[in-house]
């Protein structure tokens, strides 16, 4: 893995992508601390990998916070 970032985002509120810092913990495994998600709603999470200098991996998602 050439390199990973991650970013938040809530398009139903306009909250454009926010930048997530991942760090490195071993191997192939990231993790973020520290993110603070400012109110409800439906949240969505995009990650991106750089598997090689030209190949990109990437996974989307969606997830609620709160009620």
């Amino acid at each position: 893995m050439v390199g990973i970032s991650a970013t938040l985002s809530n398009p139903d509120k306009g909250i454009a992508p926010i930048d997530v810092k991942l760090l490195k913990v071993g191997g192939t495994h990231y993790q973020s601390t520290g993110v603070s998600i400012p109110f409800p709603g439906t949240w969505r999470i995009d990650i991106k990998g750089l598997v090689t200098d030209v190949d990109e991996a990437a996974v989307s998602s969606t997830f609620k916070v709160g009620s």
